[in-house]
């Protein structure tokens, strides 16, 4: 038994600086249990996914309270025609070439003229009246086919009635947001308690290790001098020589 006990210091002892060989990395640093507690809130991701989680809920939230108040609506929108049903009747000189149709002057009937005449002249005038574009000047005016078109709009709405529709969506909301906040706060207590508990089981095994440290150097010390014989011998017969 008093080997097994100098045996295992041994162990413990040379167990942390063979692994300290294996592993490179960034040499510790001291923490006090606030600065641990502050590191782990920031870097935990239960943490960050319980605060987005939170995040959407009160988005979602804004979203249904918002038709409670009135919605406006804008739009704009530009159109470029290139080319439309009604290009021929503003003279379009993509399509083909056609000759443009003669002016026609007005009638005016002449009752002195000889019969032939007066009917040479109606039959012109109906003849070029026919001919002529019925729809000549009206294609610059039209409010559609034009190469340029712009369109703004602006609507107003309201909601007055939806049934219970907006406030059950609304009181759904609040629910959730109250979920999330629970989520958050259950989530930084058992960050806490696991925290707080690494950061104390380590403290106790730092102290243990200074326990095994000093039970150790003490058995070598206890070891040391019963292995030396020459200052036991010595006390032993200087009691021994007394009596004579």
């Amino acid at each position: 038994m008093r080997s097994a006990v100098p045996l295992s210091m041994l162990l413990i002892a040379f167990a942390a600086p063979a692994g300290a060989q294996q592993v490179q990395g960034p040499s510790p640093r001291p923490l006090s249990i606030e600065q641990a507690l502050d590191l782990a809130e920031r870097e935990s991701e239960t943490v960050g996914l319980a605060r987005s989680d939170l995040a959407q809920a009160r988005g979602e939230r804004r979203r249904a309270k918002s038709a409670y108040f009135p919605q406006l609506t804008g739009s704009a929108s530009y159109t470029r025609t290139l080319r439309s049903q009604f290009s021929a009747l503003q003279g379009d000189s993509a399509g083909p070439s056609t000759p443009a149709p003669e002016e026609c002057d007005p009638f005016v009937p002449r009752p002195g003229l000889p019969i032939d005449q007066r009917l040479d002249s109606l039959e012109a005038a109906v003849e070029c009246a026919s001919n002529a574009d019925p729809f000549a000047g009206l294609g610059e005016d039209l409010p559609f086919g034009r190469e340029n078109t712009y369109r703004l709009g602006l609507s107003f709405s309201q909601t007055l009635f939806t049934g219970g529709r907006v406030s059950g969506q609304t009181r759904a909301a609040d629910a959730n947001v109250r979920g999330a906040e629970l989520g958050l706060t259950s989530a930084e207590a058992q960050l806490l308690l696991d925290v707080t508990a690494a950061y104390y089981d380590a403290a106790l095994g730092d102290r243990l290790v200074a326990i095994a440290m000093a039970t150790l150097k003490q058995a070598d010390t206890t070891l040391s001098r019963r292995s030396s014989p020459g200052r036991w011998g010595t006390s032993r017969s200087s009691t021994s020589s007394a009596p004579g």
